[in-house]
């Protein structure tokens, strides 16, 4: 055996083997302990003997074994080291025994072929990256005593379909279920206090789930992309909705936000496009950028009264919104036919993409146009533009596929700060710039302005123009 196995001094803990392309071994009697790495990258191993009197199975102690197809952990084993079965793509079943109190993160991580695990009823924890991309295991029994489920637990686990949490866990970990992809339904305990960021994303096939009302915390993009999801109930004691929270939820009819919450995040809810309608409630103080775009049946919507900052693009793509309000005791925003002006009238912030309007005069004393202002707004086929007018924002009049004309009043294109990208996938060809007498030059030549095919002076009724044009001509200048 020696030849086989190098062992420590006492002949009681294996510190290596010597060849790693091994097929079979019996680890004699009287070791105790499996040491960290001691069997790694044995790739051809596919059989192996441990008896009774272990009692410690090391770090990477089997890490890569990719030929092991079984393995039994004797009875009398208590700790099992971070790693120590990782990459066993082979591996299809195993037991851990209930002497087993401690078993370490990432143990069974990559085991692609584990279909079917006995967890010891004395485990505590699933640490960090447990079952990582155990991509065949189809149902896990977590035992009563687990208290905590760790970053990574379960992620890419792509057939598992339910799983239950116990009771005494308290915290979900970030990634711990994502990329669960045939993962349909889970129930989540009362004890649980916060749900991890992506702790649920990209669970495609999840139908429903129920957050009890013991959760304050729910993390950034933690049911992103869950595509099937149809409702839930978001409970009381959550105050932020993080970034993305609910971001690609495509199925999700119904949703319920408590007055708990003060600020919806960047992206909150965006491709959430079955979503017709949703009540913003009246504690809610901050919109986040993006928080509501491309959400393509919601058709209306109420800032409340206390919102104070609402993030660019954060209506944008709404292609049913026809109208968007704000309650009359907001200090700082408010609604003009259904579009949403800052409060004192000098920034629009978003025309209602699905309002039927063709025609639409901005108001006068209005300075700022903010970025995707009048986005996708596809039924308008006439706007103009009044001197007022200082800032054009990136994408304000991009997708206006049906814009046939605007009517601009700057006579001096100085300013005016227009971005570049304010008129970005336009119809060029097709829309007739409308601009003021003698400016025909300084339009042409202006970055954005001279893309247009169709430029137009309008007539001058002022006697003093006419004077001037004629003199102009009449000296070639």
């Amino acid at each position: 055996m020696e030849n086989v196995l190098k062992l420590s001094e006492d002949g009681k803990t294996i510190l290596r083997v010597h060849d790693k392309n091994i097929e079979s071994i019996i680890i004699p009697d009287g070791v105790t302990s499996i040491a960290e790495g001691a069997f790694s990258d044995c790739s051809s191993l596919q059989s192996i003997t441990i008896p009774d009197g272990v009692t410690i199975i090391g770090e990477d102690a089997f890490r890569c074994c990719s030929s092991l197809q079984s393995i039994t952990i004797p009875d009398g084993v208590t700790s099992i080291g971070n790693n120590a079965f990782s990459c066993n793509t082979s591996l299809q079943s195993i037991i851990i025994p209930d002497s087993v109190t401690s078993l370490g993160g990432g143990a069974f991580r990559g085991c692609e072929s584990l279909r079917h695990i006995i967890l010891s009823a004395n485990v505590t924890s699933i640490g960090n990256c447990m079952f990582d991309c155990c991509k065949s295991l189809q149902n896990i029994i977590i035992p009563d005593g687990v208290t905590f489920i760790g970053v990574y637990a379960f992620s890419e686990c792509s057939s598992l379909q339910y799983i239950i949490i116990p009771n005494g866990v308290t915290s979900i970990g970030n990634n711990a279920f994502s990329e669960c992809s045939s993962l349909q339904y889970i129930i989540i305990p009362d004890g649980v206090t916060s749900i991890g960021n992506n702790a649920f994303s990209e669970c495609f096939s999840l139908r429903r789930i129920t957050i009890p009302d013991s959760v304050t915390s729910i993390g950034e993009k933690s049911f992103n992309y869950c595509s099937a999801l149809r409702s839930i109930t978001i409970p009381d004691g959550v105050t932020t909705l993080r970034g993305g929270a609910f971001r690609g939820c495509e199925s999700l009819r119904n949703i319920t936000i408590p007055d708990s919450v003060t600020f919806i995040g960047e992206d909150a809810f965006s491709y959430c496009k079955s979503l017709r309608s949703i009540t913003i409630p009246d504690s809610v103080t901050s919109i986040g950028e993006g928080a509501f775009h491309c959400c393509t049946s919601l058709e209306s919507i109420t800032i409340p009264s206390r919102v104070i900052s609402i993030g660019e693009e954060a209506f944008c793509n709404c292609k049913s919104l026809d109208i968007i309000n704000v309650s009359e005791d907001n200090l700082y925003y408010t609604s003009v036919d259904g579009a949403l002006f800052n409060k004192d009238l000098t920034a629009i912030i978003k025309f209602p993409q699905g309002a039927l309007l063709k025609e639409y005069y901005i108001p006068d004393g209005v300075t700022t146009l903010r970025c995707g202002a009048f986005r996708g707004c596809e039924s308008l086929r006439n706007i103009t533009i009044p001197d007022s007018v200082t800032f054009i924002g990136e994408d304000a009049f991009s997708y206006c596929k049906s814009l046939r004309s605007i009517n601009l009043h700057w006579t001096d294109l100085c300013k005016c700060n227009i971005s570049e990208y304010s008129f970005y996938n336009f119809d060029f060809d097709n829309c007739t710039l409308y601009i003021p007498a003698e400016t025909d030059e300084n339009y042409r030549q202006h970055p954005v302005f001279c893309k247009f095919k169709n430029i137009k002076e309008r007539e001058c009724n002022n006697l003093w123009h006419s004077v001037l044009r004629s003199i102009k001509k009449l000296f070639n200048l």
